[in-house]
Order: structure tokens, then sequence, then C-alpha cells
């Protein structure tokens, strides 16, 4: 039999937690502000900053479970499988009868089908934006150079496809089942919650890499100007090595 993965007081505590967390760091921005204006660090001041460094991580950790929490809930409760108060008295989850039965399946699931768009066409912006920077470096004479971060770029790319392969295969309902169907015999699939988290995450990487192989490449092309033209080079950027 499977657990419950929350229950009710667990949701109530994150929702508390992260209401806490989250007003402390409002309190603790404008005390910082109010510190700033005025030029004088008090004890106030340090305890807020100290506020500002540590409630943030917590927070978004307890505001991500009472999502996730709320989410699965709905998920159960479309089965018609009831949360319990807490785990301890009802760690197993029960079928009822309206749970195991038959509700109407759609071929494919709309979550995954979304979240595999969703990456197929990041991989596509990824390959516009180094076609563009491409044809940007390869006209100053940077061939070299793109050639060699293009390599590493396409290792990203195809990592983006392979994820965006594991969303399409997840949108079989024959295959994969939703976080909250009881049913032993599918596997569970990522829920669009955690999957448009995890691509913002990984999506926030991607840029980062962008941009240094740009900024390296720039650097590259600067550097070699610099050794052609010397101190005047600056009035040459742009033109081709």
């Amino acid at each position: 039999m499977k657990s419950y993965k929350y229950d009710k007081t667990e949701q109530k505590i994150f929702l508390i937690v992260g209401c806490i967390l989250s007003v402390a760091f409002v309190i603790a921005l404008v005390v910082v502000a109010l510190e700033d204006r005025s030029g004088n660090v008090d004890t106030a001041g340090v305890i807020a900053t100290l506020v500002l460094f540590f409630t943030p991580l917590p927070a978004l950790a307890c505001w991500y479970s009472y999502i996730d929490s709320f989410m699965y809930f709905k998920r159960l409760a479309k089965h018609g499988i009831e949360v319990p108060l807490h785990k301890k008295d009802q760690p197993f989850i029960v079928e009822t009868a309206s749970s195991a039965a038959e509700l109407p399946m759609e071929r494919y699931s709309r979550e995954s089908t979304i979240l595999a768009v969703i990456t197929y066409m990041v991989s596509a912006g990824i390959l516009i934006w180094f076609i563009t920077y491409a044809v940007r470096f390869c006209m100053v004479g940077c061939g070299d150079a793109v050639l060699f971060m293009g390599f590493w770029v396409m290792v990203l790319v195809a990592l983006w496809i392979v994820g965006a392969g594991v969303y399409r295969r997840q949108r079989s309902n024959e295959k994969y089942k939703d976080e909250g169907d009881p049913d032993p015999m599918r596997k569970a699939r990522t829920s669009i919650f955690k999957g448009i988290l995890t691509i913002l995450i990984c999506l926030m990487v991607t840029v980062m890499i962008c941009r240094t192989v740009e900024s390296m490449t720039d650097y590259n092309y600067r550097t070699k100007l610099e050794v052609k033209f010397g101190d005047s080079w600056r009035d040459h950027y742009g033109e081709h090595l």
C-alpha cells in the first residue's frame, strides 16, 4: 500500500511558516532600507540583515511544499480519496468506491504535453540564439571560437531535447498516471508544477551558460583587436580581424 505524501496538518504548517517568514522578510527589508537612508546601523539593522539573509530559502521551500501539497490533494480528491488530518492516524492511502471506479481517461496528458512543448520551445530558442551568435562572431573573424563553443551549446541543446523526450513519453495515460492516482500498475508522471519549476531552474542555468559563452567569445575578439590595433582597438570594434 502507498502512504500519503502530505497530510492536512503539514499543509497548514507550510502555510503558517511560509507566511511568517515572508512577513519577516518584508519587515526586515523595510528596516534595512530605513537604516541605509539614515546612515546609522544599530542592533535592529544587524538583525534585519540576518533575517534578509536566512529567510528567503526557507520561505520558498515552505511555499513550494504548500502549493505542491495543495495540488496533490486535488489529484487525490479527483479519485475520491480523502486526505487525513495526521498521517500517523491513517498511514496508507485508503481507496474508496469512487476512487476504484473507472474515470474517463484521455489518451494523452495535457500537463505532460505542455511540459514537452515548453521544453522543445526552449531547445529551439537556444538554437536560434546560437545562430545569431555564430553569425555575429563569424563575420568578425572568430569562427574558431564559435566552432569550439558551438560543440558545448549543442550538448546543451541535446540535454533539453532529452528532457522534452521524457515529458513526451509521460503523455501516455496508458503507461503513466498523475501523482494522486492510486493505480499501482502505472508509473507516476512529473506534475506540471514540478515540471515548470525544473524547467525554470534549468533555464536560468542555460541563460548563464549562454551569456558566459558569448562573453568569452567577445573577450577573445577584443583581445585580438587589442593585439592588432593597440590602444585604438575600440575604434575598430566590429571590424573583421
